[in-house]
């Protein structure tokens, strides 16, 4: 296990231009009470079906401890959509679980997969530096289920005092200290820890305390006091630097002096808003798109929706744009999962060969995506390769930021890439992220007759023939 660990966190670790996750010598905005020089692009480690496989042994291993003690009838509520593919790894082994996705709305949470809820359920949560996500999703969940229409239904459902989370972002002063237990709540007693200095102590308190936070060691975390014990079991920490917002050094340079006396250099502050998969304004410009039609939006695509309607007529608002008519993908995923998987697994069969080892899927991400592609990556077509699911946000993200990112991906001639999307109408997502791809692929060639994408699929085809 601990070889898994380290083999984990040498690859995110790594420079994201040297095919890691991170970006490092910076300055950004972890929430509105953290600052950190340090960015850990999680999602770029959890879109790859290799590296869900190497989680997921790390996670049922805790998940099946004694410590955690879970029974069988368990839901799994992960949040962020590029969880679902390493829940969807993780029930593959435990079939007795089942999984949930929770998405952060513009406003609000809300529901991308919600299956039958189990009567226990575990909150998973990708990357956290404070853990203060937890009790915004527990409260979410919690309102749900004792909502008028769901208290009969989940009266017996109960939301787990542990959750899991898979990578926890600690202030670098921790590193190695955590071995042993960490009582932060005496961090503010003069010699309260002897392995850490009195400005680091305080630092630490005055960080931390305000979570909540009581005890930290390598394997948990707990929180408040001992009647009402919540506890996190991160699988991996991660250390970086990380200051508060009114002593941090790089918003203030008269705290940042250098050894000779010299102020250093100011560094701009970038946000890494819930709603962005990127910290906004490092690789661009601002996106100055419309607003979005939000109370129509929301009236569609409600949580508490349960008629399951596929084709919905009349003046239709989703993402700023409207309709006479709209096909609601993940609504005809569900009603049709078992016979589109099998339709899906038998035509691939037909195009793939035994040298598409590494395949790249590249989809058009929103709030309300199905779990097609999670539940596909994990088929037996795709036993022995490597499935890579890339989501670009057109709506929130560059896509110069996306080819970036994932330049070493898409620029791989040998890697099989194909585009999907729930509901194919206009193409604009397709042909953007296209054009890109054949240039990146063929810098140095003649691009004419070459193509950017080597399959499409999609559920609902609704191109016109001029398309």
């Amino acid at each position: 296990m601990l070889k898994t660990v380290d083999r984990i966190i040498e690859t995110v670790e790594n420079d994201l231009d040297h095919g890691g996750c991170c970006l490092t010598d910076g300055h950004f905005e972890n929430g509105p009470n953290l600052h950190g020089e340090n960015y850990f692009f999680a999602q770029k480690y959890f879109q790859n079906s290799d590296n869900c496989e190497l989680m997921a042994d790390l996670m049922i291993a805790r998940l099946r401890s004694e410590e955690m003690n879970l029974p069988e009838s368990t839901t799994l509520v992960g949040f962020r959509n590029y969880s679902a593919l390493l829940l969807q790894t993780i029930i593959r082994k435990i079939p007795n679980f089942n999984y949930a996705v929770i998405e952060q709305g513009e406003e609000s949470f809300v529901w991308q997969l919600r299956p039958e809820l189990k009567r226990n359920l575990v909150i998973v949560l990708p990357i956290t530096c404070t853990c203060s996500t937890y009790w915004k999703l527990r409260r979410f969940i919690k309102e749900y289920l004792e909502s008028p229409q769901n208290e009969e239904r989940y009266k017996e459902t109960t939301v787990s005092n542990s959750f899991v989370n898979v990578f926890l972002i600690l202030e670098e002063t921790l590193k190695g200290k955590s071995d042993h237990p960490i009582s932060i709540g005496r961090l503010k007693e003069p010699g309260g820890d002897n392995r850490l200095s009195d400005s680091e102590r305080d630092k630490l308190y005055r960080m931390y305390a305000p979570f909540n936070w009581s005890e930290l060691s390598s394997n948990r975390l707990s929180f408040g006091a001992t009647d009402t014990r919540f506890t996190a079991f991160p699988l991996i920490q991660l250390f970086a630097k990380m200051h508060l917002p009114e002593e941090c050094p790089l918003c203030f340079p008269e705290m940042n002096e250098s050894p000779t006396g010299a102020l250093r250099a100011e560094r701009p502050l970038f946000p890494t808003y819930d709603n962005y998969e990127t910290p906004n304004l490092i690789f661009g410009f601002p996106n100055f798109s419309g607003a979005e039609n939000t109370e129509d939006f929301y009236d569609l695509f409600a949580p508490n929706d349960e008629s399951g309607e596929i084709h919905l007529c009349g003046n239709i608002g989703v993402n700023g744009s409207t309709y006479s008519n709209y096909i609601r993908g993940g609504a005809f995923y569900r009603k049709n999962r078992v016979r589109i998987l099998e339709f899906l697994e038998r035509e691939l069969n037909e195009r793939l060969t035994p040298a598409d080892e590494r395949i790249v899927f590249i989809t058009a991400k929103t709030m309300h995506d199905s779990d097609c592609l999670d539940e596909l990556a994990v088929r037996d077509i795709f036993a022995g390769r490597s499935v890579s699911i890339l989501r670009f946000q057109p709506s929130h993200e560059f896509i110069d930021n996306f080819v970036s990112i994932h330049r070493e991906i898409l620029a791989d001639e040998d890697a099989k890439v194909i585009y999907f999307e729930e509901v194919l109408s206009a193409g604009k997502t397709f042909k953007l992220v296209s054009n890109y791809i054949k240039h990146l692929r063929d810098q140095n060639r003649d691009l004419i007759g070459i193509h950017g994408f080597d399959l499409v699929v999609t559920l609902v085809d609704r191109t016109l023939s001029f398309t």
